[in-house]
């Protein structure tokens, strides 16, 4: 792709060709994790003078979006107001309006403000649902039960996370169902529901290990280990720790459940 943006740019192409090619790429850079140079990308374009309005916003959503992942939250959401204010410039269904909420949604709960986060995926969800977005409901159903745990609402969390899984059926979207039975078990867990927590730590890492859903094992393995730990189950104790020592090296982006492993372990890891 970058050597088409090239070409494009030599025979003196059009420069929205060249700028949507461009996104695309961003797009790519940020699948791949690598938000630093999708950031500067950009900035890059940002920087442009002839930009079309609705390339700016477009792309000031890639920028927010690579600010949230590389933690820039207070910048993520001065971009993310700027989307919001431009979004009129980026038409079609209003999905454009749903993805900036999301953002914002999930920028608020990284930040500690869960009950801000419900306000935006409410929100969103209720554009996705009327544009018929069905994979984006389902993301963001899982994002509202998650903001709901942590208001602590651990019921009314599972209620929805069982409801989830039956719209999620098996062999379709197998990420997020894996997703959906991890965030399960974490809230069985909170709310000392030990049998469920682990029953549905295991159905996740049944989908996530030959997938290998890297986060989503090491969470699972973390409550497993958790769970053994109030057994007092030696043996188990031990295969998990091991588990999650090994999986260490794997897990690229910062989770609560790799911190408290970090720091519950602290002298004892090589």
């Amino acid at each position: 792709m970058w050597a088409l943006a090239d070409r494009v740019g030599a025979r003196g192409g059009d420069s929205h060709e060249i700028f949507e090619l461009r996104l695309k790429i961003i797009a790519c850079l940020m699948k791949l994790g690598r938000y630093e140079f999708a950031k500067s990308q950009t900035e890059e374009i940002l920087s442009s003078q002839d930009l079309a309005e609705s390339v700016r916003v477009r792309t000031l959503h890639l920028f927010a979006t690579a600010c949230f992942r590389l933690q820039l939250s207070q910048v993520a959401l001065l971009a993310v107001d700027e989307c919001q204010r431009g979004a009129s410039h980026v038409g079609g269904t209003g999905r454009f309006v749903a993805d900036v909420l999301t953002l914002r949604g999930n920028i608020y709960q990284d930040t500690g403000r869960p009950e801000d986060a419900l306000d935006a995926y409410e929100k969103a969800l209720e554009i996705y649902a009327v544009a018929g977005i069905s994979y984006n409901v389902l993301l963001v159903r899982l994002n509202i039960a998650v903001a709901q745990t942590e208001c602590g609402r651990f019921d009314l969390a599972r209620e929805l996370l069982d409801s989830l899984l039956l719209a999620l059926e098996a062999g379709q979207h197998e990420r997020l169902r894996a997703l959906t039975l991890c965030t399960l078990a974490l809230v069985h867990f909170k709310s000392g529901r030990i049998e469920n927590a682990e029953g549905a730590a295991l159905k996740s890492n049944a989908i996530a290990r030959p997938r290998e859903y890297h986060v989503i094992v090491f969470r699972n393995c973390y409550y497993l280990w958790r769970i053994a730990q109030a057994r007092d189950d030696v043996g188990s104790i031990r295969l998990n720790e091991r588990t999650l020592r090994s999986y260490l090296p794997r897990v690229e982006t910062s989770i609560p459940e790799l911190e408290e492993f970090r720091r519950i372990t602290a002298g004892d890891l090589s």
